[in-house]
């Protein structure tokens, strides 16, 4: 533009200098010359610029995307995106714009991601799914080869955390921690000395059996064992090795009666009768109310 003509239409600041950035432009849709607020605007409005974009709107209407067919052209949306009434073939009705339908962003009103693919008969690791849990339809029956069975998600499934009922686990951390693959395997002890250390997983088993059974009551004193439960051998440990893990030959006795009993008979040698001896003192000479009033020198 000449200088003189920018001079008459009065696009210069203050200063008399040309305003490159408020240049005057001419709007496209109605043609009317305007003075935009930024360089990049192109139209005189926000009428002008939708009404342009109108123009270039594909009609939709009548197409299918999976499960939605258009019926009908709505209006305008949020920031000015088309928008079009789909019916789902559920029944019903639900607004979507016209980009997400062409985009594949949408493909249903909703009720597709909660239908639930059937996984019966598949096996994951060593779990067969049989079915569908009625009360919990998110979570799927299964039994495992060992027998057991158990419920489980379906995303827990697929993933692969879960491939047994547990047993897959108890196995491997067994094998992890026993025999020469524990941290605390001793090479130079023997087998006599693993077993009088306690240190194998049945004498543990056979102690909370005893507890269990006893229900952590001591059979001297008749209190209830809340701390530091000792399962004493009836026959003794060191000479009746093939009672060590009967549970026949154990009870459940508290630390204070268990000291009494092997400060009066000792250490190693114990029989079952020299428990019941010590049971018949015990309820003559007073473990009365949970508590061990006897006397050594008494007994």
């Amino acid at each position: 533009m000449p200088a003189s003509k920018i001079k008459q239409s009065g696009l210069l600041d203050s200063w008399g200098r040309r305003n490159r950035k408020y240049a005057g432009k001419k709007c496209p849709e109605c043609g009317k010359p305007f003075k935009p607020i930024r360089a990049r605007h192109k139209y005189c409005s926000a009428k002008c610029y939708l009404s342009n974009r109108a123009k270039g709107i594909t009609d939709i209407t009548g197409k299918r995307f999976k499960k939605l067919l258009v019926i009908r052209r709505v209006g305008k949306g949020k920031y000015g995106r088309t928008t079009w009434m789909c019916v789902c073939d559920c029944g019903k009705e639900k607004i979507f714009t016209g980009s997400d339908l062409l985009l594949g962003k949408v493909g249903s009103c909703g009720c597709a991601q909660y239908q639930i693919k059937d996984i019966s008969g598949r096996r994951f690791g060593r779990l067969v799914v049989l079915g569908n849990c009625p009360d919990k339809s998110v979570r799927w029956k299964c039994k495992c080869d060992c027998g057991k069975i158990i419920t489980t998600q379906r995303s827990s499934l697929i993933s692969g955390r879960a491939k047994s009922c547990g047993c897959l686990r108890d196995e491997l951390r067994s094998q992890r921690s026993t025999g020469n693959k524990n941290p605390n395997y001793n090479p130079s002890l023997t087998h006599e000395g693993r077993i009088a250390k306690r240190e194998n997983a049945l004498n543990e088993r056979w102690v909370k059996s005893i507890l269990n059974r006893d229900k952590y009551i001591c059979r001297l004193c008749s209190a209830k064992i809340s701390r530091y439960p000792i399962v004493h051998h009836l026959d003794g440990y060191h000479w009746a090795k093939n009672k060590r893990l009967d549970i026949n030959n154990g009870v459940a006795l508290c630390s204070n009666c268990h000291k009494a009993f092997h400060r009066k008979y000792g250490h190693k040698n114990n029989t079952k009768e020299q428990f019941v001896a010590m049971r018949a003192l015990a309820g003559e000479d007073g473990i009365r109310e949970g508590r061990v009033e006897i006397t050594l020198e008494g007994i």
